[in-house]
């Protein structure tokens, strides 16, 4: 059984950003799962283990990758606002406090952590 992200002292700089969505949430960890799972995604598994080596008490580098992409991908994405170290960081604590206190985002952390892709973003 896998236990969620734990928090760490949140950069008062990114207070301003709005709280995720339950469900954008629910999204990111299944939708990165997924990608990442996948054999044709190699070198973004690669890449992501690598850059989560830097994760640090402030940074979270490896999930800044992945958000980065993702507005690349689509400007409007609801990932938008966390497109910046502290931005990524802020959405790692979010995550990492709603999986303590949501039923439905601690089952679909456990159920897709077990791959090692969230343990490492």
């Amino acid at each position: 059984k896998q236990s969620c992200p734990q928090p760490r002292n949140t950069p008062r700089v990114v207070m301003a950003l709005p709280p995720p969505s339950k469900e954008l949430v629910l999204q990111l960890i299944t939708n990165v799962s997924e990608h990442l799972s996948s054999p044709e995604n190699a070198e973004d598994l690669k890449l992501v283990l690598q850059m989560s080596v830097e994760h640090s008490e402030s940074r979270a580098p490896a999930l800044e990758v992945v958000i980065q992409r993702r507005v690349d991908e689509k400007p409007e994405s609801q990932l938008a606002p966390y497109n910046s170290p502290e931005g990524a960081f802020f959405l790692h604590q979010a995550i990492a406090e709603m999986c303590k206190s949501d039923a439905d985002v601690m089952a679909a952390w456990q159920k897709h952590a077990v791959s090692q892709v969230w343990q490492s973003v």
